[in-house]
C-alpha cells in the first residue's frame, strides 16, 4: 500500500504476484552496510574502492587525499560487501524461481535477468523508484490494486491507515492476523508518568524569592 525498498522490494519478490497500492512503490534490492553510523550501498563502496586503486597506480602523491576514505574501510568490509551483493542476488533469484515464475520453462534464466536489474548500480540511488512498466518488461508479476478492481485500491489504503494508527496511537508493535480475523499482538506497557511541580513552573508553588541585600 505505502513502499517497500531494499529488503521489502526482497520480500515482494518471493510473492506469487505483487500488487501494488495506486501510490505504492518498489525500490533497488542494494544491500546497505554501515559505516561510521551510516548507511552506504555495498556496490559504491566497492566502485570507490576500485577507483581509488586506479587513481593511485603510479600517482602516490594522491594518498594523502585517499587515505582518509580508506582508512574508514575496516578489514573484511569489502568481503562482506561482495557477500552482501551475492547474497542478495541469490536469495531473489531462488525465490523467483520457487514462487513467482514456478512453472515457467524459463523460470532460472528469468529469476536471474529479474534479480539483476534489481541489485544493478544503475538505478544511482538506493531510494529511487522502479516504475511498474520496468518490472513487467523483466518479467515481474506486478499490476496496481485498481488494475485488478477499483475497490482494491481503496481497501489497501484504508488497511494501510489502520495500521499506521494503530501504531502511532497505541502500544502495540507487531501484529499476526489470519483471514478468520484472528490475531495476535504485542504491545508495549505504557504507563503514564506525571512529573513533580516544580518551583516557578505554571501551575505549581511559587519560587521563593530571595532577601533583597541591604
Amino acid at each position: 500500500p505505502n513502499i517497500a525498498k531494499s529488503a521489502a522490494t526482497m520480500l515482494a519478490m518471493s510473492g506469487d504476484e505483487i500488487i501494488l497500492g495506486d501510490n505504492a512503490e518498489l525500490g533497488p534490492t542494494d544491500p546497505q552496510m554501515v559505516i561510521n553510523n551510516h548507511l552506504s550501498p555495498a556496490h559504491a563502496i566497492l566502485e570507490q574502492f576500485d577507483k581509488a586503486k586506479k587513481d593511485l597506480n603510479g600517482n602516490s602523491d594522491r594518498l594523502p587525499a585517499w587515505l582518509p576514505i580508506l582508512q574508514q574501510y575496516g578489514p573484511s568490509l569489502l568481503v562482506e560487501c561482495e557477500n552482501a551483493r551475492s547474497l542478495t542476488e541469490t536469495l531473489v533469484k531462488e525465490w523467483l524461481a520457487e514462487y513467482m515464475l514456478k512453472g515457467d520453462s524459463r523460470a532460472k534464466s528469468k529469476a536471474s535477468v529479474i534479480s539483476k536489474f534489481l541489485a544493478n548500480k544503475k538505478h544511482l540511488s538506493h531510494g529511487r523508484a522502479i516504475q511498474v512498466a520496468e518490472l513487467q518488461a523483466k518479467g515481474v508479476k506486478i499490476q496496481k490494486a485498481s488494475q485488478c478492481t477499483p475497490a482494491l485500491a481503496e481497501i489497501l489504503q484504508d488497511v494501510n491507515y489502520t495500521l499506521l494508527l494503530t501504531f502511532q496511537m497505541t502500544g502495540v508493535y507487531k501484529m499476526f492476523e489470519n483471514y478468520k480475523g484472528k490475531g495476535l499482538y504485542k504491545a508495549i506497557q505504557q504507563q503514564q508518568i506525571v512529573l513533580p511541580f516544580m518551583p516557578g513552573m505554571p501551575g505549581g508553588p511559587a519560587a521563593p524569592r530571595l532577601p533583597q541585600q541591604p
